[in-house]
């Protein structure tokens, strides 16, 4: 952690600067071998940060992605009303983009309130869309508020969309034997 301190704070190019400015002090006779050494450590540091830029890989296209996902889901829900969640890895990702989407097409889910708010509990509907943003995703179970305020559930359907696993869960009905 403290290497990375480091390498992120000014320090480091005082420290490259410095040493570039000693460098170039050095001569033997009137042969100043330090400028060409300075030189040399300059074009080499300047080329490798060139050929290590950032911006030469394709970017993940996210944007896109969020509203594939979202088109996906509307396909999945036959225009009746939904609960949606999402579960991502800990990176702190939130579904606001696929959310963003449904709604700019005109199907924003609807948002499950606590029993405190909703003692009949209509904000829950008959579907619950879970979109999984890691590969070993198990929805049923999950702690995440939107899971299990939708309470005990079934998977119906699982697909992959994109980088994504889709989920259409459904209530659980016990099956009465008589």
């Amino acid at each position: 952690m403290i290497i990375t301190l480091f390498l992120c704070s000014p320090y480091l190019f005082f420290l490259i600067g410095n040493l570039i400015s000693y460098i170039s002090k050095l001569q033997k006779k009137k042969i100043h071998y330090g400028y060409i050494i300075a030189g040399i450590l300059f074009v080499g540091i300047f080329g490798y940060n060139i050929y290590n830029q950032p911006f030469q890989y394709a970017p993940n296209n996210q944007k896109g992605q969020a509203e594939e996902v979202a088109n996906f889901v509307i396909q999945q829900i036959n225009n009746k009303p939904f609960n949606f969640a999402l579960l991502s890895t800990g990176s702190g990702n939130s579904d606001y983009a696929y959310v963003y989407y449904l709604t700019i097409l005109g199907h924003q889910p609807v948002t499950i309130d606590p029993t405190s708010m909703d003692p009949k509990r209509l904000t829950v509907t008959n579907q619950l869309i879970v979109v999984c943003e890691y590969a070993a995703c198990k929805p049923l179970g999950n702690p995440l508020w939107e899971i299990a305020g939708f309470g005990q559930a079934t998977i119906l359907k699982n697909w992959n969309v994109s980088v994504v696993k889709v989920f259409k869960l459904i209530h659980y009905e016990k099956k009465r034997v008589h």
